[in-house]
């Protein structure tokens, strides 16, 4: 058990989350400039699956951010404030994953390391408003150092706990879908496919192959999916593992068929030797305690993982002072 009076002290060992502030969004300061203007109304760009744009005259278009199969995210201007937002949309045949993701956000409020829903009360609205976060996606272009990376570990395992402590679970985990704040604070920032444990009518729940498959852990592949937290710990692991390896884990790719995936990760090791060997060895305890084929052999107790990596912080501090 770490006691609250150390906790506190991790944000001080993370020497670089100022720096973090090197990432500029072109986007946000023209959001910015552009609101700050005196009855500024810019004119939308065209977008694919755009529909907001032609139902909703409080919030003006900006730019797309990304598009999926299912679903497109823009930066957008509230016309009354001014605000800076987020909008997220699906196509027309998907607007109950949306009105889904904003039940579960809205369940989320209270987490401070959730994106803030600014519409989740509004049952009417078929899309999302969300908070424009000051801030950038993790990646390995960061290059965080090790002592960073373990404190982001530390912190995404708080985050997990919250969210589960709501019987949610975020099912899609990976680095895109996780940002740093600029003070240096953490946000997870899709839950269109998570999973509501306390809704067993959900049929999403229950399907098969959700996910992006690098991050998937081997039981999602199965017909009738084992789901318990066990799957964002995993995931977790892989995000881990390939900020700090030169080659992603498995050297799968989403693009890579599901049932080769399956057949590679259901039988045999995951994290060979060969696989540790790509990350520094501070990392391997942690690394093995969360990247586990049986999601029964998983760690995923938040405390014991606080503890490891509370640890392994200790031990760096240790050989990089000796």
């Amino acid at each position: 058990m770490i006691s609250s009076s150390i906790q506190p002290g991790l944000y001080s060992l993370f020497p670089s989350y100022q720096a973090l502030g090197r990432f500029t969004d072109r986007t946000e300061k023209g959001l910015s400039a552009i609101g700050k203007k005196a009855g500024a109304q810019p004119t939308a760009r065209p977008c694919r699956h755009n529909f907001i744009y032609e139902k909703d005259a409080r919030y003006t278009i900006y730019s797309r951010i990304c598009t999926s199969s299912i679903s497109s995210v823009f930066s957008a201007i509230e016309k009354d404030t001014g605000s800076c937002v987020v909008i997220k949309e699906s196509i027309p045949s998907y607007q109950y994953i949306i009105k889904r993701e904003k039940g579960i956000l809205a369940r989320l409020r209270a987490c401070p390391s959730v994106v803030r829903c600014l519409n989740a009360e509004d049952s009417s609205a078929d899309f999302l408003v969300l908070e424009l976060i000051d801030g950038c996606h993790l990646s390995r272009s960061l290059r965080l150092s090790l002592i960073e990376g373990l404190i982001l570990a530390y912190l995404l395992v708080e985050a997990f706990e919250q969210v589960h402590k709501n019987n949610i679970i975020i099912r899609d985990v990976k680095d895109e879908n996780i940002m740093i704040r600029r003070n240096g604070e953490i946000a997870l920032i899709d839950f269109g496919l998570a999973i509501d444990l306390k809704d067993s009518d959900d049929t999403i729940n229950f399907l098969p192959n959700i996910g992006t498959i690098e991050f998937m852990p081997p039981e999602i592949c199965q017909p009738n999916p084992f789901l318990s937290k066990a799957i964002d710990y995993y995931s977790l692991g892989v995000v881990l593992y390939n900020l700090f390896s030169r080659t992603d884990l498995c050297g799968i790719r989403q693009h890579e068929h599901t049932n080769r995936f399956y057949s590679f990760t259901a039988h045999g090791e995951i994290l060979t030797d060969q696989c540790l060997g790509q990350v520094p060895e501070l990392l391997h305890p942690l690394l093995q305690a969360l990247i586990q084929r049986d999601p029964e052999k998983r760690v995923t107790d938040p405390e014991k993982l606080k503890e490891m990596i509370f640890q392994a912080i200790l031990q760096h501090l240790e050989k990089t002072q000796a």
